[in-house]
Order: C-alpha cells, then structure tokens, then sequence
C-alpha cells in the first residue's frame, strides 16, 4: 500500500504528511492517490527536488559540504553553490547548534479523538532535519525547492506543524521549538520582503543569486488548526468520505484527475 493509504481490510491508518497534507486540500485527490494509487509519473521538479534533498541529508548526516555531496553524488545543479552558501552561513552565525536527527523514519501509533468517535492511527514520517538551538530548543527544518510563494510559506507551515505534533507524539520535549524553512531558489523579492517584515519571522541566511533560510516561531492558533484539521482529515478517511474540493484556477492547472471530477460535477 502507498504510505499514508488506509484500506479497512488491512488495519491502522498510517497518516503521513503527505498524504495528511493531499486529504485537507481535497479528499477525491486522496482517494486517487493513497485508495487508487494511481499516483502520475514524478515530474522533473520532484526528482529535482529528490536530488537536491538527498545532497543535504548527506551533508547533514556525513559531515561533508554541499559542493561535495553533490559532486558524490553525481548532481549538477546550480542551486547547490546556493545552498552551499546558505548552509556556511547557518553554521558559521551558529556555532552551538547540533544535529538531532536528519531523514530518521518515524513510526508513532496514536489515538484520535474525533466527535465522540476513536481512530488508531500511526503517524509516519521523515523530517529533513532536527537541531538543538544553543538555548536546548528544537529547530525543524524543512528544505523546499522550486520558488518560494506566499502559498508555499502558507501551506509550509501546515506541514512543519504536522512534524512538531509527530515529535510531540513521539515525545521529544517541543515546547519551545521554532521552524527553520530552507528556500535556494527563492528569488521572489516581494515574498522575501514580506517574511522580513513579520515580527515572528527571522531571515537568517541568503544566497548570493537565489534562496533564504528563515525562521519562524510557533503560533498556537496555528498549530492548534493544523491539529484539529488532522482530526478532521482522519475522521474522514476512517469514513471513506472522498469529496472532490473544486478550485477552478488548482484543478485544471496542477491536478491529473481534473476531467473525471469535472464530469462528476456536472452529472450532479
């Protein structure tokens, strides 16, 4: 079964980010992709955006630079001397800040409360990095390639928030943690200035052509959202509710299954 799929017949839900993520913003898209599985060929962008993760598990989890790890592992992609900029910088401004986990698979079995109903769960995931700030609090850190837009900073959050509760759940002490967003093909000034502008958001590394690191504190509001939308989304798996959320700009533009909900629609 695709990680994140849930098929009464085989147990527990394993809730992913992912596929937590793919159920908020439209439950027939879930049911296509974790039900179906018939999840399109990945793109060019995603197995750019494989490569380019990989070269900063490497660095993270091998000691070695970026320009290296890339060069190990055959990637050629100018955005690596950007990220390698970016990186030096992170270390070089903190020195205290250690590694606490980089790419560890997490497996954590949890019970959701959901109107009155209990669902069995694991939370399943891997997060890019975990580091210790030189205060003992957690960073988690999530690279994201391609441009950084406002609703990428949006939906960003969301994720980091469904990583803060994995850990949460697992048990580590996240009280104080903040989030650390890693973009080295940023070049959208206006996003760039509106993350500057914001008094929770740190910008603390940039690129010399492209890219930034910020870091942004927790807001409960926020996280509390996020968690009552993971009660909702695995309310509505366990249901089997599958509802196409129709966007007339998202779907036709970035969704393979667009014409089956498009008929649907209009059979209704």
């Amino acid at each position: 079964m695709t990680e994140g799929s849930y098929n009464p017949s085989e147990g527990t839900l394993r809730l992913s980010k992912s596929s937590f993520m793919t159920y908020s913003k439209c439950p027939k898209l879930y049911w296509w992709s974790y039900i179906q599985e018939l999840n399109p060929p990945a793109s060019e962008a995603m197995i750019r955006g494989t490569e380019i993760h990989s070269v900063l598990e490497s660095h993270l989890l091998e000691s070695k630079p970026i320009t290296t790890a890339a060069a190990d592992l055959g990637i050629q992609d100018a955005v690596v001397d950007e990220l390698n900029i970016i990186m030096e910088q992170l270390w070089e401004e903190n020195p205290t800040w250690t590694l606490v986990e980089a790419e560890k698979k997490h497996e954590i079995p949890i019970t959701v409360e959901h109107e009155g109903s209990s669902y069995q769960v694991i939370l399943v995931g891997k997060i890019d990095g975990v580091f210790l700030d030189e205060k003992k609090n957690l960073i988690i850190v999530e690279l994201k390639t391609g441009e950084l837009t406002k609703s990428k900073v949006t939906r960003t959050k969301k994720e980091l928030n469904f990583y803060r509760y994995m850990l949460e759940c697992a048990g580590y002490n996240v009280g104080k943690c903040r989030y650390m967003v890693i973009a080295p093909d940023a070049t959208d000034f206006a996003v760039v200035e509106q993350l500057a502008k914001k008094r929770s958001t740190q910008i603390v590394a940039m690129g010399e052509i492209s890219g930034i690191a910020y870091i942004d504190n927790l807001h409960m509001g926020s996280y509390n959202n996020t968690l009552g939308k993971i009660n909702t989304s695995v309310h509505g798996i366990y249901a089997e509710d599958w509802p196409a959320n129709w966007n007339e700009w998202y779907c036709p533009e970035y969704c393979a299954y667009h014409l089956s909900c498009e008929a649907e629609r209009y059979e209704d």
